[in-house]
């Protein structure tokens, strides 16, 4: 059964009509009993009996809802005028509410693809767009709605696995818009016969069923480390690759094949990152979670070797007492136990650490993104490292090792020497590019010392 609009009349016109069609009515009926008119007597009685009877057929419709109107159980139609409306007195109205609505499953229990069991919830978004079958079809459309998309969602979690094994495959837990795609065509195939469009489903819940957590945590654990090695050792080339290719596009550098290929087997051979990161690897206990265990990585690798130093630099530069608070063993010995979760979430990160100050820093400081010692690269660039390609990337070694080309470096640098452009990024990759190579292609020694710490990352004048 389709919905079928009807009209209505607007019910302020009738009511002041009928208000006054019953002091008519009164009127009528003492002027016939003085006049002892027993027809006219009868017909006012009659007359105010029917504008009793006419004050039923108002009905209120709010925006957004429907008023499905039936006489002696035939449907009749549809009003969807929002106000007060009149209609037939007869006509019964059902109202049914045309707004969105969302309901959350309960967690449910399932067996995915593989046979694992999980739990499994979802967030379902939805309205009625058809107030005739939503009525008529179904006898509750919303406890219709409930159970059937608890239906849908056990059906959908059966047809993939939890996590993903193989190339290409779909999973539940790493193709969150294929399943919502695919859960939103499931429900609405079951409840388009009760006139409810789906216009948005979404998985709120997934997890292994908790007597089988642990030891699919370890496995995803045991995955983890197995894709991190290999993702080591393949970026150690993909970044060689990934800045012959910008400063290819940037016209800078002119590689042939030849050049490239050698330059990507030699990183290959060189590049010690990998086996850095590979012998921290296999130092982390095998049941650490995923971010306990890349924070164990920072902890050994980027803080001493990047933020310390730097940080230690940059403040005696300037005469400034650092200090590290949060790097006392005992603060770091239980950042390290606390379960992963508690540290970063939908909140953001350092939660704990925001909670444990709510009371003493505003919310809006609280909020304020972290800020570090810039490096005044493009000042740097116009003094103190500008010397540097006069000594490091002369025109004669330029055209002899054939990796840039000198006119446009000349360009660059006259560019922010005049303040026409600010090119500090390009000429210290240009620097740092030509350090990287000196070092593990070439391998040449350094001209001098400051070369050399250029050449070690560090420029300093």
């Amino acid at each position: 059964m389709r919905e079928q609009p009807i009209h209505s009349w607007p019910g302020i016109p009738v009511l002041i009509l009928l208000l006054a069609a019953l002091p008519a009515c009164i009127w009528w009926f003492i002027d016939a009993a003085n006049g002892k008119d027993v027809l006219s007597v009868v017909a006012a009685i009659l007359a105010f009996i029917g504008v009793l009877i006419a004050m039923a057929g108002f009905y209120m419709v709010e925006p957004n809802q429907a008023a499905v109107l039936t006489l002696f159980g035939k449907y009749i139609g549809t009003v969807k005028e929002a106000g007060l409306r009149y209609n037939n007195p007869f006509y019964s109205a059902k109202k049914v509410s045309l707004r969105v609505r969302n309901f959350e499953s309960g967690r449910l229990k399932v067996n995915e693809l593989e046979g694992s069991p999980i739990e499994i919830a979802a967030v379902i978004v939805w309205k009625v767009v058809d107030s005739a079958e939503a009525v008529f079809n179904v006898d509750d459309y919303e406890s219709f709605v409930h159970i059937q998309s608890e239906a849908a969602l056990r059906s959908m979690a059966t047809s993939y696995p939890y996590d993903q094994h193989e190339e290409g495959q779909v999973a539940l837990r790493s193709h969150s818009n294929e399943i919502s795609q695919h859960l939103k065509q499931q429900l609405d195939e079951r409840l388009t016969t009760a006139g409810v469009d789906v216009i948005e489903a979404r998985i709120s819940h997934l997890a292994y069923a908790s007597e089988i957590a642990q030891a699919m945590l370890q496995r995803q654990q045991a995955n983890a480390v197995v894709a991190a090695r290999t993702r080591i050792v393949f970026g150690a080339v993909s970044m060689v690759e990934m800045a012959l290719a910008e400063l290819a596009k940037s016209g800078v550098v002119a590689l042939d094949e030849e050049r490239k290929a050698q330059l990507l087997r030699d990183a290959g051979d060189a590049l010690p990152a990998h086996r850095v990161l590979q012998a921290h690897l296999d130092e982390i206990p095998a049941g650490w979670a995923d971010g306990n265990r890349f924070s164990y990585l920072d902890v050994e690798t980027f803080l001493p070797d990047n933020l310390l130093e730097y940080s230690d630099k940059m403040s005696m530069a300037w005469a400034l007492e650092l200090r590290v608070p949060f790097l006392d063993p005992r603060m770091v010995e239980f950042a390290f136990r606390t379960p992963f979760a508690e540290k970063l979430g939908r909140r953001g990160s350092k939660l704990l650490l925001r909670d444990a100050f709510a009371d003493l820093i505003p919310a809006e400081n609280r909020r304020v993104p972290k800020k570090g010692f810039n490096v005044p690269l493009g000042a740097w660039m116009r003094t103190k490292l500008d010397r540097y390609f006069d000594e490091l990337l002369p025109r004669d070694y330029v055209e002899r090792e054939g990796l840039f080309r000198h006119e446009y470096i000349t360009q660059l640098r006259e560019e922010h020497r005049n303040g026409r452009r600010d090119n500090a990024y390009e000429l210290f990759s240009i620097l740092i590019f030509d350090a990287w190579y000196r070092k593990y292609i070439t391998r040449t020694l350094p001209r001098n010392e400051g070369a050399g710490r250029l050449r070690a990352g560090h420029p300093t004048g």
